[in-house]
């Protein structure tokens, strides 16, 4: 039977959890627990290796239809991105691929995208690899925020009593951030907190008690 145009459009692998490389994320965004970015490289296995390479030959041929000359495709291993934009309010998913061409300027990669719907499995699946990621995220967040809760600190603490202190506790909750600070003679703190951490323009609420006269 042949396939028709929405079919063949269709074709490409199922997203299952082995499938998706999460080592090789480098880029993941996150709003809260809302993903608004991630780039997923997606492994070619023995059961996929058949409909993996037929979507990555179907970007190659988009790309020559898109008017590209096939003389500048390099010569490459096939490769294919589960991408999520949920800069929207609501998660949207891209099979991507990036073909790597002969530019004149020398090698140059062009990223090829379209817009696909996942199954409810599909998308459990996706929303259970999403949290590894959303953690480590969330720890590169939190010593970013510690880092401009210092600064923050230091316009209403002196610096002599800043150097004197050592960060307790901080933590996340929602959107806001809250730190406790104290001296290491138990005699000064200060608590720090900040109501939407993921806006730059909030500003840090700073409140010092307990400070000797």
């Amino acid at each position: 039977m042949t396939n028709t145009k929405e079919e063949v459009k269709s074709i490409r692998p199922e997203i299952m959890l082995e499938s998706m490389d999460l080592d090789k994320v480098q880029d993941a965004e996150f709003y809260g627990e809302d993903c608004i970015f991630a780039s997923i490289p997606l492994k070619r296995t023995s059961d996929n290796f058949k409909v993996y390479d037929s979507a990555f030959e179907r970007f190659l041929k988009q790309y020559v239809n898109d008017g590209n000359d096939v003389e500048e495709i390099i010569d490459q291993e096939p490769n294919l991105f589960l991408t999520i934009d949920g800069n929207s309010g609501e998660q949207v998913y891209f099979l991507q691929s990036f073909i790597k061409i002969d530019h004149w300027s020398g090698e140059d990669t062009e990223c090829m995208t379209e817009e696909i719907q996942l199954s409810d499995a599909e998308q459990s699946r996706v929303g259970f690899a999403l949290l590894p990621l959303l953690d480590k995220y969330k720890q590169q967040f939190l010593e970013k925020i510690r880092t401009d809760a210092v600064k923050s600190i230091g316009t209403v603490l002196p610096k002599a009593i800043l150097n004197k202190m050592k960060l307790v506790s901080d933590s996340i909750v929602g959107e806001r951030y809250r730190s406790a600070w104290i001296s290491y003679d138990n005699q000064e703190s200060v608590i720090c907190e900040i109501k939407n951490c993921f806006d730059p323009k909030c500003p840090t609420k700073v409140v010092p008690f307990g400070f000797a006269a």
